[in-house]
């Protein structure tokens, strides 16, 4: 029964093509397998995978069939064109389906016994064919529950805090007589910001004075009242000494290039 189904094409084809006859089909599926040693308990299936499906076909065409020469020729110009499309096709068997084929190698043996008829071996392996999905940061979504990140402060979902409304600064204070966001009168003898002599009240930058004082101006820091300080008068009586290998001219003990006092 197999027999009679190979040698008259019976359900085998691959594309457009349908063979005269298929002497054999030989299918394989194989795994990939890890030569490593897997450690006891660790997930097994991450240690192997599935390997492209193979297909090696003999198939026959003959002019005989199609009734003219030539029609050989036909074939294997067409088989070649399939294979340079690099386009995957599905290929039927009495056993199973194939999808995602790509035609890997022809090859067509020429003899005495086969010039008017054509038995290349053909064969076949599947193209394995992934799908996957991107998307950018604008629709990642990250752990909704920040115990579960490592670093939410940098990893954590963007919160929507509406909008936001900056605050002013208030006056900032120094501590010392100037004061450039200071709006408090600081007493007589000031200047405004302006730099003008204030009369009366004046705001930010004190002159020092009879009126600077921490009991006129409490709002004053960082400053000392003022008080007067004597420094004692020296006077010289000694004699002229030598200085630097010349000798003073005259009562100016210090006059080092002599000439009178």
């Amino acid at each position: 029964m197999a027999l009679g189904i190979l040698l008259q094409g019976g359900p085998f084809r691959f594309g457009l093509f349908v063979p005269n006859v298929t002497i054999e089909a030989v299918g394989q599926d194989a795994l990939g397998i890890t030569g490593a040693p897997v450690e006891t308990g660790a997930t097994m299936t991450d240690h192997s995978f599935k390997l492209p499906v193979r297909l090696e076909m003999v198939a026959g065409w003959s002019d005989s069939t199609a009734g003219y020469d030539g029609y050989i020729n036909e074939i294997y110009q067409q088989l070649l064109a399939l294979q340079a499309t690099r386009q995957p096709f599905e290929i039927y068997t009495s056993r199973r389906r194939y999808p995602n084929m790509l035609m890997e190698s022809l090859t067509d043996p020429i003899s005495a016994n086969t010039y008017y008829a054509m038995i290349p071996r053909i064969t076949f392996r599947e193209l394995i064919i992934s799908r996957t999905q991107t998307a950018d940061a604008s629709t990642a979504k990250p752990a909704s529950n920040s115990a579960d990140q490592a670093d939410p402060a940098n990893t954590g979902a963007v919160v929507d805090r509406g909008t936001v409304t900056g605050e002013a600064v208030g006056s900032q204070s120094f501590a010392g007589a100037y004061n450039p966001g200071s709006t408090t009168p600081v007493g007589p003898g000031a200047y405004n910001l302006d730099v003008t002599p204030s009369t009366g009240q004046g705001f930010g930058l004190n002159t020092p004075g009879a009126d600077l004082s921490i009991a006129r101006n409490p709002n004053l820091s960082g400053i000392s009242p003022p008080m007067a300080i004597t420094l004692p008068e020296i006077s010289v009586t000694a004699a002229p000494e030598m200085i630097g290998g010349l000798q003073g001219a005259g009562p100016d003990q210090y006059n080092i290039f002599g000439g009178g006092p």
